[in-house]
């Protein structure tokens, strides 16, 4: 299968480098609010922005290059990267900036929806999990290397020519996408948007998918937000030079550089635990995989609620990771599987997905920082335990419910003229 190969490689690159360009703006973010004189509020917008556009494109962005074609819609999506990360590097004012990073977020809702889709939709069935997860694991290095590109990279060669650069090869991917050859018809899909959702929502696959998503979405906002204050407050930059040194390692850690390291090697383990998940849900299935490890989620997340000292929390922290993966790496292709059996476009379907995660990515941070201000660290964390296991017996449910046909609601007389 040289052209799903190919495929594969393709939407891999695409998706890790928007991660990067996600992720490449942070260590820059001092640098914006001393030249253009940022409050704390413009300075989340100018992050938020690009976040709020997946959640409200990404949906729209999937069922038009349903209609309209994924090859289409990923070519478009690299051009819009690609001029979009160039106008960053060209030093804009704000609302320039603003409008960039916007501009980035539809970009990455196409990426997420729309190549993703021409991947789903291509791939065979019985190598599906396989294609996606490498998917996944390359966007999980995107997010590393965003940071080094816009912090060590830029610092370099310059703020210019490093997004100038991104730019370019955004480009190159575009010209990529556009090269490849037609994959033939897909099998006949809803076209109607509304209709469209509307039967999705029928389809336990795809509602398992939506679950498992918007969980680890939600625990992983709550876990980036809470673990690295509690490290800070437990000093890991210390405690972990000392732990090198005793294995005869000289190194000397700030607690920000620990920390960095600690997301590192999970992100490092959790790229591989998408992969594994991927090929064993190709064989065994994947929504028994989304119940036993959410409830195997709900354990950890339960563990990090008891007085653990500070190199316990900090392994936890790096074990948490791949669990969490696991369910990205089900939870992808199960919506591709859902769209099948629904006979709904992937487009509509991972817009879908898309749209859970940036609301659960979104809520995270503010539903657990909330609840840790308000009661405890410990509480917020027996709240999304709770949660996991709340998922696990909803994923069981929906897996054990008997299947009805899934039946597409007649046209209104609008839609029909």
């Amino acid at each position: 299968m040289p052209f799903v190969r190919r495929l594969t490689l393709l939407v891999s690159l695409i998706v890790m480098l928007d991660l990067a360009m996600w992720a490449a703006i942070l260590p820059l973010l001092p640098e914006y609010a001393d030249r253009l004189h940022l409050s704390k509020l413009e300075s989340g917008l100018l992050l938020a922005s690009f976040s709020f556009s997946i959640v409200a494109l990404s949906v729209p962005v999937g069922h038009l290059a349903d209609r309209f074609g994924e090859r289409r819609f990923t070519v478009a999506g690299s051009l819009i990267m690609a001029v979009s990360t160039a106008a960053i590097g060209l030093d804009p004012e704000y609302h320039l900036l603003l409008t960039a990073r916007f501009f980035q977020g539809l970009a990455s809702a196409i990426a997420w929806s729309a190549a993703l889709a021409w991947l789903s939709s291509r791939a065979p069935v019985e190598v599906r999990g396989r294609a996606i997860s490498i998917a996944n694991s390359a966007a999980t290095g995107g997010m590393v290397a965003g940071p080094v590109i816009g912090g060590t990279v830029a610092g370099a060669f310059g703020t210019q020519a490093t997004f100038v650069g991104c730019g370019i090869l955004s480009a190159c991917l575009a010209a990529w996408a556009a090269l490849e050859p037609p994959a033939g018809a897909p099998a006949h899909r809803e076209s109607d948007l509304r209709r469209g959702i509307a039967v999705a929502a029928r389809e336990h696959t795809i509602l398992v998918s939506l679950l498992v998503i918007a969980l680890v979405a939600m625990v992983g906002g709550t876990l980036q937000v809470l673990l690295p204050l509690r490290l800070d407050d437990g000093g890991i930059g210390p405690l972990l030079s000392d732990h090198l040194a005793s294995l005869g390692l000289s190194v000397d850690l700030s607690t920000q550089q620990a920390i960095g390291w600690l997301f590192s090697a999970g992100a490092v383990l959790g790229a591989v635990a998408m992969y594994l998940t991927g090929r064993l849900g190709d064989r065994v299935g994947r929504p028994p995989i989304a119940f036993w490890d959410s409830l195997l989620l709900s354990l950890a997340v339960a563990i990090l609620a008891l007085p653990l000292s500070t190199g316990v929390a900090a392994a936890m922290m790096v074990l948490c990771w791949p669990v969490q993966s696991v369910l990205y790496g089900v939870g992808y292709p199960l919506s591709a599987d859902g769209a099948d059996r629904a006979g709904v476009g992937h487009g509509l379907v991972l817009g879908l997905v898309n749209l859970v995660w940036g609301a659960g990515a979104l809520a995270g941070p503010v539903v657990g920082g909330a609840i840790a201000t308000v009661a405890s660290d410990d509480a917020a964390f027996a709240v999304m335990a709770a949660l996991c296991l709340a998922s696990a017996v909803a994923v069981r449910w929906m897996i054990m419910a008997p299947r009805r046909p899934v039946e597409v609601p007649a046209p209104s007389s609008r839609a029909a003229r």
